[in-house]
């Protein structure tokens, strides 16, 4: 399998999938890379999986195998782990030596150790890359980029060689070292945190990473569903401004952009970050489909192994016993969205944003945000200006009318125009009206379905929370 699998796709990939057995904390886990668990997740739309407890190099790498055959059956992309991965980006602080430090004839001979392993998985038929690295430092993007070249040399350019990147919201120290990988202090410039905005300090992380590495796409997990004071509803920004960079990188370098969706809360002793709801889990799709994503990431998928014993964490699609949770029917539901859509966005390309109404989600006034810590950083209504696509109009679409906040992602595809109307909201439904400057045909598709209609407006009323709606249009009417 390779990266043209993918093509006309949105992939939905999952983080976390299905887990080997484990004991930790006196609680077991069953063994859950199974036919019914990959069923599952097929079900629930996924289409690549990312290798996670099962890894190359370890005493349960035969897992990895039973993984490759359970994607090949139900038609999905894997990407495996390998434990080899640990000895190109490490600083020296874990079981492996610092990278850095290594003679070139050491590296060479990892070269050749990490050849000889790809060998051992790259021709089964699911196969379609590696998961490398998740969170690297730029101090381990040298290491990454000698590592993909060994890939492509084996493997060939059609395959995909996966790094996921942090959020912005994270420190000096992990911005150059990653996690927990060295004790020395950071040394670049523009990681420090100062008057500049997350977004600019991540400007410099990304750029390091892009003119070092030259990724295929850019992929990053930030999670936007957090309790502030008593602000039980906020969203952090984070969830339009690293989509607008995203678009941006897109737009400007023909480089797309994958992004996780929030699937569960209440981990590593973070009691803020909360559980999404329904609606905020259509708003997460719906905004990432608005924006131009080609792929969806689901984190966690299953709940890992790593949190066994955590009473706080809540959620995933999978339970720790192998039982569906809420939170997959939840994204079922949503999936039926991407699917309905992929055809036409997977190559589409956003023009412009278009934004209507006033921004209601149930958050405090503004006086009392404004004695919330950190209160700056939830999204109240106005986009962020870095990568900000904002427009009153664009091309047939000549004004929007609306009960409450909805953007609309503004698209030029093959044939015609195409616009993505999303309710803006994750607790009210809206009324829209969508004005034209003549009569068209048009295709709207929203919950996975599709209708005609012929006229010079649209109106969608009582669209519900976190709702999408895709619009194309096809011959104008004479």
């Amino acid at each position: 399998m390779n990266i043209e699998f993918l093509k006309n796709k949105i992939a939905i990939f999952a983080y976390c999938p299905p887990q080997i057995p484990c004991e930790k904390n006196g609680i077991s886990s069953p063994n859950k890379i199974t036919d019914e668990q990959y069923k599952y997740m097929a079900d629930a739309g996924v289409n690549v999986v990312l290798g996670h407890s099962e890894q190359i190099g370890s005493k349960d790498e035969e897992f990895v195998f039973k993984a490759l055959e359970l994607s090949k059956k139900y038609e999905m992309g894997y990407l495996v782990r390998d434990r080899i991965s640990m000895e190109y980006v490490s600083l020296g602080l874990h079981d492996y030596k610092d990278f850095r430090k290594l003679t070139e004839q050491e590296k060479c001979d990892l070269d050749k150790r990490y050849a000889e392993s790809l060998k051992r998985y790259k021709d089964f038929p699911a196969f379609l890359g590696v998961s490398f690295i998740d969170e690297p430092g730029s101090a381990s993007f040298e290491g990454i980029k000698r590592a993909k070249k060994v890939f492509y040399d084996v493997c060939g350019d059609d395959k995909l060689f996966y790094v996921n990147l942090f959020p912005y919201y994270i420190t000096a120290k992990q911005y150059e070292f990653g996690t927990n990988q060295t004790d020395e202090e950071p040394k670049t410039a523009g990681y420090e945190i100062n008057e500049k905005r997350n977004i600019n300090r991540y400007e410099c992380y990304l750029s390091k990473f892009l003119e070092t590495v030259k990724p295929q796409m850019f992929s990053y997990d930030a999670y936007p569903f957090c309790t502030l004071g008593n602000a039980h509803t906020a969203i952090h920004e984070v969830l339009y401004e690293m989509q607008q960079l995203g678009a941006k990188l897109t737009r400007e370098q023909s480089i797309p952009y994958w992004l996780y969706m929030q699937c569960g809360g209440l981990w590593e002793g973070m009691m803020n970050v909360r559980v999404p709801t329904f609606a905020e889990m259509q708003l997460q799709v719906n905004l990432a489909l608005m924006y131009g994503a080609k792929g969806i990431g689901i984190f966690p998928y299953c709940a890992p192994n790593d949190w066994l014993g955590d009473n706080n964490f809540v959620a995933a699609l999978i339970d720790i016993s192998g039982k569906k949770t809420a939170m997959y029917d939840s994204f079922s539901y949503a999936a039926k969205q991407i699917k309905a859509v992929e055809n036409k966005l997977s190559t589409a390309k956003l023009k412009a944003i278009m934004k209507n109404g006033k921004y209601e989600n149930m958050l405090p006034t503004k006086e009392e945000l404004a004695k919330i810590k950190w209160s700056e950083c939830i999204y109240q209504g106005e986009l962020p200006q870095y990568g900000n696509m904002e427009v009153a109009s664009y091309g047939e679409l000549i004004l929007i009318e609306s009960s409450s906040e909805v953007l609309v992602g503004c698209f030029e595809t093959e044939n015609a125009n195409a616009f993505y109307l999303v309710n803006n909201s994750a607790v009210t439904s809206t009324n829209v009206r969508l004005c034209f400057d003549a009569v068209y045909s048009f295709e709207c598709t929203y919950c996975g379905r599709s209708e005609k209609k012929k006229q010079n407006y649209l109106e969608f009323n009582a669209l519900s929370a976190g709702e999408g709606v895709l619009i194309s249009l096809g011959v104008k009417k004479e």
